[in-house]
């Protein structure tokens, strides 16, 4: 039972994490600092390539629990570049970063007829 309850914690965390690194560099983006997503890209797939060979010879070596173990560090890991990134983000007040472009849905559906029928 103990086990499941870290896996669900575990499994909020990452979620979290992901989502709001996303958006940091989307607002970072906006505040003119250079964020070259191809290269952060490739470096995450390296980055998985290490690890996925560096877990198999840990489970080869211990207990499946290893990846309980495992996980919990990479996400210690995310929450630290968050404590680092967000000291790099301007708060701006929601008013101010609203756009209004006049577009309302119809409009939408009327300029982009090929995604339209993408979609269905």
């Amino acid at each position: 039972m103990g086990f499941a309850i870290v896996y669900i914690v575990y499994s909020m965390i990452v979620t979290a994490l992901g989502s709001l690194l996303k958006k940091m560099y989307v607002d970072l983006n906006h505040q003119d600092y250079p964020i070259n997503y191809s290269f952060a890209r490739g470096i995450g797939s390296l980055s998985y390539v290490i690890a996925s060979l560096a877990l198999g010879r840990l489970l080869s070596s211990f207990s499946e629990r290893t990846i309980l173990y495992v996980g919990m560090i990479s996400a210690l890991i995310e929450l630290c570049a968050v404590a680092i990134l967000s000291r790099y983000v301007e708060e701006t007040d929601p008013e101010e970063q609203a756009v209004d472009n006049g577009t309302s849905l119809f409009e939408f559906m009327l300029h982009n007829r090929s995604f339209m029928m993408i979609i269905g």
